[in-house]
């Protein structure tokens, strides 16, 4: 288990905080999923959600909703919606500015990824402060043939990365070919460390988890 872990509650009502993994009842039972996210550049990242000494104490007592930034609030409303209690997010659940603490957890990434019952990897964002929820919605331009008049419908138009052509795929493929997650060393080495059980695509409806 890691050391600290994201307790989210069951519902909206619930105030997220951190809590001590020693401290929960038969932890080897426990289920928890793990965030797997690019933070973002050095701008996003200095304003990251995260834990800190001078905040630490603070992060057990309770999680601000109006300071998360919105992929850890989405990955808060995914671990309720699957029936998850506990969640694990490094800019969180590691103290960020103790270098002891760091290198400590930082060492124990692969048995974090590893023990997670399911990995979230938020492909389709770029920055901790992109949701990976919401996504931008493409443009519907009706069609209307010219010939056939009985022939109309709609095309649904979205912006994609001139990186190739590809041909034949789903959502989940199209998200994993153009992400930037897919091109970086931690979320590389978080994917290997992830079971192929644990890191699974997850079709779930967006609407229903509002």
């Amino acid at each position: 288990m890691p050391t600290r872990l994201i307790d989210v509650g069951h519902d909206t009502s619930d105030v997220s905080r951190l809590v001590l993994s020693s401290n929960i009842g038969n932890s080897e039972q426990i289920k928890y999923a793990a965030l797997s996210y690019c933070w973002g550049g050095e701008k996003d990242a200095e304003s990251q959600f995260k834990t800190e000494k001078v905040s630490l104490e603070h992060r057990f007592v309770g999680l601000p909703s109006e300071l998360m930034t919105p992929t850890t609030k989405d990955a808060i409303l995914l671990a309720r919606a699957i029936g998850l209690r506990y969640l694990w997010i490094d800019a969180l659940c590691i103290v960020q500015d103790d270098e002891d603490d760091w290198l400590h957890e930082s060492s124990q990434m692969d048995l974090v990824y590893r023990h997670a019952f399911v990995t979230f990897c938020s492909l389709n964002s770029d920055s901790c402060h992109e949701s990976f929820l919401n996504r931008a919605p493409a443009v519907r331009v009706p069609f209307q043939s010219t010939i056939r008049k009985a022939t109309k419908g709609s095309y649904l138009i979205g912006l994609r990365s001139r990186t190739g052509v590809y041909m034949n795929r789903g959502d989940y493929d199209w998200d994993l070919a153009l992400s930037k997650w897919n091109k970086r060393c931690w979320t590389f080495q978080e994917k290997e460390m992830s079971t192929p059980d644990g890191l699974k695509e997850m079709k779930l409806p967006v609407a229903g988890l509002n």
